[in-house]
């Protein structure tokens, strides 16, 4: 194998909750996964889902955020998401924009998932040196059909998805246009 593992390579781990004051999962339970993890494509930035709540709230909200993580100074800010379950970020691959799987409202489970998208404005960093996101645009706000495993294409046009609809499992592409079309049938 062309592959050698060297242990220098290898370095010691952040925690990058650890400033929070307060203890918080990272991947959120129930349905953790390491695609709650998203490197930006230049390695800087890292987003990520968190509940950041403690207590009987805790243990009542779905409430997750999306926040980016910023490698170089250590500190977060959250993307606008107007509560509900957001999950799964993931970067375009010029760092233009991200995505992630949403659920409208806190504490309803069986909502929509919803395939989100916000630009970042690179050229406006706020106070944590963090690129300022837009509002949230509901890609599949005419897709009527749970969304997952959001995939960027390499030009940053469409976003692939995948859905069961109409009793089949599919791949869609979700234009930043917001239009959803099936791409396969099973």
């Amino acid at each position: 194998s062309d592959f050698s593992f060297r242990k220098k390579a290898i370095k010691e781990g952040v925690d990058i909750l650890a400033g929070e004051g307060e203890l918080y999962e990272l991947p959120t339970e129930p349905f953790s996964g390491i695609e709650q993890l998203s490197w930006s494509p230049d390695s800087r930035f890292i987003a990520y889902s968190c509940r950041k709540v403690t207590g009987k709230k805790y243990a009542f909200s779905t409430n997750t955020e999306i926040y980016i993580y910023n490698v170089e100074n250590g500190k977060c800010s959250k993307i606008s998401t107007a509560g509900g379950y957001d999950t799964d970020p993931v970067w375009s691959p010029d760092g233009s924009k991200i995505c992630w799987i949403s659920m409208e409202r806190d504490g309803y489970e069986a909502d929509k998932q919803r395939l989100m998208i916000s630009d970042l404005n690179w050229s406006e960093l706020d106070e944590n040196g963090c690129p300022k996101a837009s509002e949230p645009v509901d890609a599949t706000a005419d897709f009527k059909y749970n969304v997952s495993g959001p995939v960027w294409d390499e030009n940053c046009k469409e976003i692939y998805i995948a859905s069961l609809a109409e009793g089949l499992q599919g791949i869609f592409p979700a234009e930043y246009a917001c239009d959803v079309r099936q791409t396969t049938s099973c």
